[in-house]
Order: C-alpha cells, then sequence, then structure tokens
C-alpha cells in the first residue's frame, strides 16, 4: 500500500495543512486527501503515530419516496467544505450507501448542516450475502438524543460475515447502510465522509528535530489519513502533492 519515494516525479499541485491529533482515536484527527494527491510529506514536533484510512468507492442516497438514488461521491470525498451530502428530511425509509474495496471499522462523519430533531437514532447495516445485518453503531454524531448533531466517529465491532455486494449496479464493494429512525432537520448535509481503517496497527513519524518525511502511495486505495499522539501534543505539518 506504501511504499519509500525514491525517483520522484515532478510536483504539478500541492495542498498544504496544520494538525493537532488526540491521544486516543476517538479523538485522533482524520484528514481526507485531495483526489489529485498521490503522495504526502509531513514533519511532527513530537512523536506521531499514523494509518491510511481506505478510499471510499461509491456513496448512494436513496430516496424512497421517489424510488431514486443520487451520487454524493465526490461531494463526500472532494476534501472541500463548499460541497454536500445532502440528507435534508431524510426519513427511515430513506438509505445512505457507502461502498469500499474492503471492510472498515466504521465511519468519520463531518456534519455541516446539523440536526436538531431529538429521539432520532442512526443505524448502521452491513451486507452478508443479500441480507443487511445490524451493525450496532456507537454512534458519536449523537448529542441530546438527536443523531446528525455534530462531528463524529460511528464505530462498530468488525463484521465477520461482511461479503462483498451490488448496490444500484455497482458490484463486488463492502457496503455499510446508514438510516435514521425518523425524519431528520430539513437543512441536515455532510462535509465529508471518511472509512476507519480495520486495525490499530499504526506507524510512527518520529520527530527527529522536525525534518519532513516523503511518502508515496496508492491513489486507488488511500482516502485519506488518520493521526494519533502517542504522547504530547503534537503539531503536525502535512504537504499533499500530485
Amino acid at each position: 500500500m506504501v511504499a519509500a519515494l525514491g525517483n520522484r516525479a515532478p510536483v504539478r499541485r500541492a495542498e498544504g495543512e496544520a494538525i493537532s491529533p488526540g491521544t486516543s482515536r476517538a479523538f485522533a484527527n482524520f484528514t481526507p486527501r485531495p483526489r489529485w494527491a498521490n503522495r504526502m510529506r509531513f514533519a511532527c514536533s513530537a512523536d506521531c503515530d499514523y494509518l491510511f484510512t481506505p478510499e471510499i468507492r461509491k456513496v448512494w442516497f436513496y430516496d424512497a419516496s421517489a424510488s431514486t438514488y443520487t451520487d454524493y461521491t465526490d461531494e463526500a470525498t472532494d476534501k472541500s467544505g463548499a460541497t454536500h451530502v445532502t440528507l435534508s428530511d431524510m426519513t427511515s425509509s430513506d438509505y445512505l450507501y457507502i461502498g469500499f474495496d474492503e471492510v472498515v471499522a466504521g465511519l468519520v462523519v463531518n456534519v455541516d448542516g446539523t440536526n436538531s430533531t431529538g429521539s432520532r437514532t442512526m443505524a448502521v447495516y452491513y451486507l452478508h450475502l443479500a441480507t443487511w445485518t445490524d451493525s450496532s453503531v456507537t454512534d458519536g454524531t449523537a448529542s441530546g438524543g438527536a443523531t446528525l448533531a455534530q462531528d463524529g466517529l460511528c464505530t462498530f465491532s468488525l463484521p465477520s460475515a461482511w461479503t462483498e455486494g451490488t448496490v444500484n449496479g455497482i458490484e463486488k464493494l463492502f457496503w455499510l447502510r446508514v438510516s435514521v429512525s425518523g425524519t431528520i432537520d430539513s437543512s441536515v448535509t455532510l462535509d465529508q465522509i471518511q472509512g476507519i481503517y480495520r486495525n490499530t496497527n499504526y506507524a510512527r513519524v518520529e520527530a527527529s528535530g522536525g525534518e519532513a518525511r516523503e511518502i508515496l502511495f496508492d491513489t486507488s486505495r488511500i482516502g485519506g489519513l488518520e493521526l494519533l499522539a502517542p504522547g504530547g501534543s503534537p503539531n503536525v505539518d502535512i504537504e499533499w502533492l500530485g
């Protein structure tokens, strides 16, 4: 998945950001990669652990009243605050489908337009053969009894029976189906969605006097970055290159 960078190709685009990761996965900092980036360089003020998050292949929103699917893949993964996944007036019959090439341990959900309607819970199902199975999600977006009320992690124990399947003609992906227990607010939007890697075997970047480390990665598999502080409060400077 990841390779040391040998002969460097010319850099045509670059984008930077500064991050201060938390000390546990619940408070880790997740950041998606720009769609054009094929390598990155980062430097830490103190040792920092990292994982690459899986690439999302497809995001569908199914509107039951119209029996239509809307493709929100770009909006969910484009690292832009100007585009959104629209879930306005989502009902218990509507679904958000998210497909991956590999199994994941949950979702990172950045909520832009929040839901304030209480007594609304989230359910996340995974596909086993032709059957949707409840993952017993822990919903980190919930607040005051309202799901999608804040940014958060939606996590679950890794299913042992998750199989590839097809949603709206898109085959051979590991699908999640997200639903809500009742109609939510009319202005709910998501800024970004990321998958959470299935294990916690973190790699480490040592501070080494602030020297930057450069990594080349497989753009067909890498969706973003999870950063975790093993101790202290490091500042991490990231450059996405492509």
